[in-house]
């Protein structure tokens, strides 16, 4: 079942959730089967603790899910300065027991305009699409020799294990069926086989194939295990080589399962950073507006740098016929015209894609709206 309320972490009382409409990319912002263990005898007790640190842990495992891992050291601070109260969309419990131990395991659901609203004014990039399941071809070179089906493949063995080990479960590895054999050898997949690669990645539902090619390699350094990652998919990228070192001594499958984790990571990265919002990056538009004084002008304002996305607002020209505001803001600009409509705005474009006009929803007497730059206005300093 499911509880679409508020928590309140002095108890386990709920009242109605928080008034942000749910997204339509709700399941972006959503963990599935979270789980705490806790020991005691009180249930409503543990139930009620269980969900505090719930709603906390799985919040950080979103954040790792959606946001660049060189920004996860500001996780914690986010971590402390949100409202769970109100954060929280709706949660349901998968599954509860009470012996031999507590076990609660929830689905939680977080409010997106709020999680986007904070990770922008903490100039944290994120992003809004869910990572699309990654088909995995591992290919290992040795001694001139290629192995890709072969039941004896060490790479993929250590690929197979970083994945269940890991945050790793939007990745599969083919099956290897005789089909598949026959389809694609381990020669065609190393020569680059992409209308092959594409469809079996099809085949299996997956949005992007790889092929991981793990080699030995002698370099002026000493002897190294090189990973090459080939991409493809509706929008291939370049490929790319991670090197580590492998000395004599060294156990090669301690180096490979080193190199799994590592080109793992780096294919998370990759194919989360194609939908990345930078939010640290503003954007700038103008706003035009024909006030009836000059508080007019101080409330178009005050509304517009209220706003949770909003850098800056300056006057640029003040005019009583049409007076014109810039805006730098974070994020899209279609989120930026949902939050001046929200805050009470009117906004109708003109024929600059920059320029928009304005007028409050609730002044009658703004009249019809003129588009052009004509008349004694004077046009907007669009320098940036």
């Amino acid at each position: 079942m499911v509880y679409k309320f508020k928590i309140l972490l002095l108890g386990l009382i709920f009242a109605v959730a928080a008034p942000y409409a749910v997204a339509q990319n709700e399941e972006a912002y959503t963990v599935k089967s979270y789980t705490v263990k806790l020991e005691g005898n009180d249930t409503a007790a543990l139930r009620s603790k269980a969900i505090s640190i719930a709603t906390r842990g799985a919040f950080d495992k979103l954040l790792r899910k959606i946001t660049p891992r060189e920004t996860w050291d500001t996780h914690q601070y986010i971590v402390e300065i949100v409202d769970f109260d109100l954060i929280v969309e709706k949660f349901s419990i998968v599954s509860e027991q009470t012996t031999p131990s507590y076990e609660l395991i929830l689905d939680i659901s977080y409010n997106p305009d709020m999680v986007r609203d904070l990770l922008t004014k903490e100039n944290v990039a994120y992003t809004e699409k869910k990572a699309g399941d990654i088909l995995i071809f591992p290919l290992l070179e040795m001694s001139n020799s290629l192995v890709l089906w072969e039941e004896e493949n060490l790479w993929r063995d250590a690929l197979i294990a970083q994945i269940n080990n890991g945050h790793f479960s939007q990745y599969k590895l083919p099956d290897g069926l005789v089909g598949e054999r026959q389809f694609l050898t381990a020669e065609m997949a190393n020569f680059g086989a992409g209308d092959i690669l594409r469809q079996m990645g099809i085949n299996y539902n997956a949005d992007t194939t790889v092929v991981l090619h793990a080699r030995l390699d002698n370099s002026y350094l000493g002897r190294v295990l090189e990973v090459e990652t080939q991409w493809y998919g509706d929008d291939d990228m370049a490929s790319d080589m991670i090197t580590l070192d492998y000395p004599d001594g060294s156990d090669f499958v301690d180096v490979l399962n080193v190199a799994a984790q590592k080109a793992l990571v780096n294919l998370a990265e990759k194919s989360q950073g194609r939908e990345m919002v930078q939010v640290n990056r503003p954007a700038r538009l103008f706003l035009r507006y024909t006030p009836s004084g000059p508080s007019d002008l101080e409330r178009l304002k005050a509304v517009v740098a209220d706003l949770s996305i909003t850098k800056e607002v300056i006057l640029r020209v003040l005019n009583l016929k049409d007076s014109v505001f810039q805006v730098d803001y974070y994020g899209e600009q279609q989120q930026m015209k949902t939050q001046l409509s929200e805050a009470g705005l009117t906004v109708e474009p003109t024929n600059m894609s920059m320029v928009w006009q304005v007028r409050f929803k609730d002044d009658p007497l703004q009249g019809p709206v003129n588009y052009g730059f004509g008349g004694e206005t004077t046009a907007p300093n669009l320098g940036m």
